[in-house]
């Protein structure tokens, strides 16, 4: 049972980000004014603070870790940190690393969880004290700040954010996010040295840690986007609508149109995080987009025949590469086509592609052409005309007919009329004639047929 309430929780959650209802996990007292002191008579509880000067302090919902260390201080109020103000309002932490490897921490148990996959913003103010001496011990040397997560008190099992080495005694205001790779009720506050692995005796001063904000911003500082020559340069963030694109100070819309190529650098911030800050740079490239097409339009052969067909590209550089591929496999410009099909030929280059396509038909193209050899025009009703005897699948019929001498005696567009034997008017002598038939078959493809006739009388 408890597992479905768990699930169903962070289905809850996730379902009302992915929607875009920003639900920030509350920080309680991240700002450490809720603080109350009391004269120390006996030893630490727990979640109580030392006093340096031998009280007690109580600061609301956070807890020293462990249970009865030697604990951060809440500042100021010190003589060592007299001069140290806080970033703002009345107080802040001070925590130490030490050469002997411990690491002062706090903890905080949090409102509502921390969930897998989803990334968080927030801010938080660190300095550096240039001098510290405690019971003869130097705590001058530059620190940094880890913010762990886990599911138990003061529990360390995933870092969620480390901050840069912390070498100045002006506040700053630091910008972080954070993913988690799992479900986190816990968070601890922990210094640490500026390097890992080697322990020296530093501090860190810590104030104003703000919520963790859902959001959706990129994780890494720079990314390249690669358009095609024929695009827009046209840029469509898919962030939070909370996080605003700022370019030179100006805030600007979404999608943004990049004027040119080259790299820009924007600054994200959130609508109510104030402090939160994000560089990144944009690199703007653009790739030649190539232009095909063929030399044919849709078109049709004859069964058993095959046409050529030629991809051209329009005035493409020999020294960039591209990518032919058709639809059946073929990957030249040119090829064969002998069959009915919708062919597409595609090129590309580095992603930016034209495509173009052809459908070929075939069709039965068979004809038929049968005249006669010899015609009597006697007027017998018999053989009186010259006229073809079977045509079958002819289109744009043209008949000429030839004396011996190469003279034209006749001609004709009409396949339903004949030679009657005459030439202006006068009736041709027996003998051979000649005649060309041209016509065109059912793809309009010319053709010729040639053949003699006798005329008797």
């Amino acid at each position: 049972m408890k597992h479905s309430l768990v699930c169903i929780l962070i289905y809850l959650v996730s379902t009302s980000i992915l929607n875009g209802q920003s639900i920030p996990i509350a920080i309680s007292n991240g700002d450490f004014e809720d603080t109350t002191f009391s004269v120390q008579t006996e030893p630490l509880q727990e979640c109580e603070f030392s006093d340096r000067n031998g009280g007690v302090v109580n600061l609301l919902d956070w807890c020293v870790c462990p249970v009865g260390f030697n604990s951060p201080n809440v500042e100021p109020f010190t003589n060592q940190f007299e001069n140290y103000d806080p970033s703002s309002g009345n107080f802040y932490i001070h925590m130490v690393a030490r050469s002997t490897g411990t690491n002062e921490s706090i903890n905080q148990r949090l409102p509502s969880p921390i969930l897998p996959g989803i990334t968080y913003a927030f801010t938080i103010d660190l300095a550096n004290i240039e001098w510290f001496d405690v019971s003869g011990y130097n705590f001058d040397l530059p620190g940094r700040l880890f913010i762990w997560g886990s599911t138990d008190q003061c529990g360390l099992k995933e870092i969620l954010w480390k901050s840069p080495i912390i070498d100045h005694k002006k506040w700053q205001s630091y910008s972080g996010t954070f993913r988690s790779s799992e479900m986190i009720d816990h968070i601890t506050l922990l210094s640490a040295w500026a390097e890992d692995s080697i322990p020296v005796s530093c501090n860190v001063l810590i104030d104003n840690l703000s919520d963790f904000y859902p959001v959706h911003v990129p994780e890494q500082d720079s990314l390249t986007l690669t358009y095609c020559s024929d695009q827009s340069l046209v840029w469509q963030p898919d962030w939070s609508e909370e996080i605003l694109l700022l370019l030179d100070e100006v805030e600007q819309r979404r999608p943004f149109v990049f004027a040119d190529t080259g790299t820009y650098e924007f600054t994200l911030k959130h609508d109510e995080l104030l402090d939160f800050a994000q560089t990144l740079k944009v690199r703007v490239d653009q790739n030649l987009t190539p232009e095909i097409s063929l030399a044919y339009n849709d078109t049709s052969i004859c069964l058993g025949d095959q046409i050529e067909v030629q991809g051209l590209l329009s005035s493409w550089p020999d020294s960039l590469p591209i990518f032919i591929n058709w639809n059946d496999g073929i990957n030249r410009l040119d090829r064969w086509i002998n069959r009915e099909d919708v062919y597409v030929l595609e090129v590309d280059h580095k992603g930016c592609k034209d495509t173009t396509s052809l459908f070929v038909s075939t069709l039965d193209c068979s004809y038929e052409v049968v005249f006669p050899t010899v015609f009597t025009p006697n007027g017998d009703g018999l053989n009186d005309v010259f006229s073809p005897i079977l045509l079958k699948g002819i289109f744009n019929y043209n008949l000429m007919i030839f004396d011996r001498w190469g003279r034209k005696i006749y001609e004709s567009d009409d396949s339903t009329e004949s030679w009657d034997g005459r030439f202006q008017q006068e009736e041709c002598r027996e003998g051979t004639f000649f005649y060309v038939l041209s016509f065109q078959n059912i793809i309009k493809h010319n053709l010729y047929k040639k053949g003699s006739i006798t005329l008797l009388r």
